[in-house]
């Protein structure tokens, strides 16, 4: 905006004229323009097609289900280890701060129109995890590979899994990425994927659910380190965040499920 207003000040011989950021700030607060970060792929989604969708397709597909039966599934990534990057301190004091940990596992979440929670699906990069050690039954569902990313093998056990233990028909919405690769016979689940172009219109669980349930986790492990916090009142937060058995504990409390 500042090498425009200063190729239009050339154009009507306004030599003098420097867009300063000055110049800037004071334009855009007078006509009210705001900066904001641009989130998503709404963009380059059809609006109209999937207005269309929900008006012919969805009535359809929904008017021989219970909603009780209708369920909706999305993923994504959470660094489970992350500790909070900011901290409060007495003013002139200094904090040390060390690396974020890297350590993901992706998460699958499915919950019906009603609210029944399916449980978790979870995938790491090793099938054992040291925080898992002594742990005999997870309270998610958990598979493991090299980038511990969703493959269709993973999603094709999962709905298997889940189909072999109904015994009533269900509606499943979920996205069309390639790990979504319908490749077994389901006799209970009808799966339904969203159009590429129509996801970020239509995917309940991007309109901040998944946000809100990650803020949740978080406010529970950190609860969970305040109670560490009470019997061992010399450990750090960050110290306390390389610790297995910490970890183990919140696993054990079922945090992940929330």
């Amino acid at each position: 905006m500042r090498q425009k207003a200063e190729d239009f000040a050339e154009k009507i011989d306004l030599k003098e004229f420097v867009a300063t950021y000055g110049w800037f700030h004071r334009c855009r607060k007078r006509i009210n323009v705001v900066f904001k970060r641009t989130y998503g792929e709404q963009n380059s989604a059809d609006v109209a097609a999937a207005n269309q969708w929900i008006e012919k397709e969805w009535r359809k597909l929904i008017a021989s289900y219970d909603p009780r039966g209708v369920y909706n599934a999305d993923e994504s990534g959470l660094y489970y280890k992350a500790m909070p990057s900011h901290t409060y301190l007495f003013k002139g004091g200094n904090t040390k701060g060390q690396k974020v940990s890297k350590e993901l596992v992706n998460i699958l979440y499915c919950v019906s129109m009603t609210g029944e929670k399916k449980q978790l699906l979870a995938v790491g990069k090793s099938k054992r995890l040291r925080c898992f050690k002594g742990i005999e039954k997870l309270p998610f569902d958990f598979f493991a590979n090299n980038s511990a990313w969703m493959t269709s093998v993973i999603f094709n056990k999962w709905l298997l899994k889940w189909g072999n233990q109904l015994n009533h028909k269900i509606l499943l919405l979920i996205d069309n990425c390639t790990a979504h690769v319908l490749n077994v016979s389901l006799k209970h689940i009808n799966a339904v994927f969203l159009a590429a172009n129509m996801i970020s219109l239509m995917q309940p669980w991007d309109q901040r659910i998944i946000r809100a349930l990650k803020a949740y986790y978080r406010h529970e492990t950190w609860d969970k380190m305040l109670e560490s916090f009470r019997d061992n009142e010399e450990i750090s937060a960050n110290d306390l965040a390389e610790k297995e058995l910490f970890w183990k504990q919140c696993i054990s409390s079922q945090i992940p499920g929330i």
